[in-house]
Parts: C-alpha cells; sequence; structure tokens
C-alpha cells in the first residue's frame, strides 16, 4: 500500500509540475500578446492629435492616443505616486488633477517625475498654464495590489501607491475619469518623464513562454523515462 501511495504522489507531483509549466508558459504567450497590443495602438497613437474639450463616449477608443487637452488645472490637490525611481534615484509622478473646458470632466494628468527631498518639505513646480496640454492618454491597469493606495489622514500632496480611482475620487472630493495623460516632454509643465507605455517587451515575454515550455518538455522526457524504467524494474 505504502509503494502504491508514493507511486500516486509521484504521479500527482509530475502531473501538477508539467501543469504549472504549461500554464506559466501560456500566461507569458497571453502577456506578449497584451504588449504587442499595446505597442500598436501607441505607434498608432502617434499618427494623429485628438483635441479633447470633453470626455468622449468611450475612453477606451482614445487608449494611447496622443490628445491636446483645453480647459484647466485644479492644482489645489495633487497626487504623488510613491516609489517611482529614475536612474536608482527614489522620487515621486506627480498627478495634477485637470477640468476640461465643456463638461468639467476631471481628469489626471501625469506632469513626470521628481525626486524625494531628504531633509527638507517637497517643492512641487506649479504649472505654467500653457494652452492647449499635450500628452498621451492611457488607461492605467490596477494590477496586483495589497493593501489600499493610501492610508491614514490625507494631506496634500498626497502620496498613493497604485491608480485606484474609486478612493482617488473620494479622496479629491470629485469624480474622476479613469484614464491618465501624461504630458508631452516637450511641453513647459513637462517635469521629468519617466513614463513608458510597456516597460518589458513583447518578445521577452515570448521569450520567457519558449523557456517554460522548454522546462515542461524537459519534465516530460524525464518523466517518461522514469515511467519506462519503472515498469522495466516491475
Amino acid at each position: 500500500m505504502a509503494i502504491i501511495s508514493a507511486k500516486r504522489l509521484s504521479y500527482g507531483l509530475f502531473v501538477s509540475g508539467l501543469a504549472l509549466l504549461f500554464s506559466l508558459g501560456a500566461w507569458q504567450l497571453k502577456r506578449g500578446f497584451e504588449k504587442a497590443e499595446i505597442a500598436a495602438l501607441s505607434e498608432a497613437g502617434e499618427n494623429s492629435v485628438v483635441e479633447l474639450t470633453h470626455a468622449p463616449a468611450n475612453w477606451q477608443d482614445l487608449n494611447f492616443q496622443s490628445v491636446t487637452l483645453n480647459g484647466q488645472w485644479l492644482t489645489e490637490k495633487t497626487f504623488l505616486i510613491d516609489n517611482r525611481l529614475n536612474q536608482g534615484q527614489p522620487g515621486y509622478e506627480v498627478l495634477t488633477p485637470f477640468q476640461l473646458s465643456e463638461d468639467k470632466t476631471v481628469l489626471l494628468v501625469n506632469r513626470g517625475w521628481i525626486a524625494k527631498p531628504k531633509n527638507r518639505k517637497l517643492e512641487i513646480p506649479p504649472p505654467q498654464i500653457v494652452m492647449p496640454l499635450a500628452g498621451r492618454l492611457y488607461l492605467p491597469q490596477k494590477g496586483f495590489t495589497l493593501g489600499h493606495t493610501f492610508t491614514g489622514e490625507i494631506e496634500w500632496p498626497l502620496v498613493i501607491l497604485y491608480y485606484d480611482f474609486a478612493a482617488l475620487s473620494e479622496a479629491l472630493d470629485r469624480a474622476l475619469s479613469s484614464v491618465v495623460v501624461v504630458v508631452d516632454e516637450q511641453h513647459p509643465d513637462s517635469l521629468t518623464r519617466i513614463w513608458r507605455p510597456a516597460i518589458i517587451p513583447a518578445s521577452r515575454h515570448y521569450g520567457y513562454a519558449v523557456q517554460w515550455w522548454g522546462l515542461a518538455l524537459t519534465l516530460l522526457i524525464f518523466g517518461l523515462i522514469w515511467h519506462r524504467r519503472a515498469r522495466l524494474i516491475h
């Protein structure tokens, strides 16, 4: 009985390991397709510019689109995304609310990166109010998160960990559209730009998928050899 149980356990571990490796490869392939789509959208978005004075019928249609905004900055309250590195130096990305001129839609504008001060108060250069405001619009993904985007008392500028538009709207006391516009580097209101459409290219995900499937194939071959030897012994 003990031998049979050990065999079943071995088979179970083998099948589970094989399934895990194939799943990881499939997940990396899926991520590669997503990154390829982002790259295609980003390239297409560079070829035209959409002027925004009000919210479109569907923000998804403008994902990674070059846009110009007409309206006004809402500089009283600013968000700072924490844990942003630039050449190894810690800092924040500055997110300032912006109100479109026609329908008063409010969205966040990523002005860029600013270094985290060590022994002094953070000083954020105010916008120069140069209109129209040119940038790239995208729909950020919340992704995997732990805990709340901010904790404790609300103090401005408010340090956050990730995009949670429901929580940010509540803190701002105004409805926020679930989009971000990254200011063009050439615009006077741009700080140091570190944002990129995709950090890891699609090709790297495809490479990871091949690696996982290669490990799965290796495990399968060793499993077949082990099974054959076990049958010959018995």
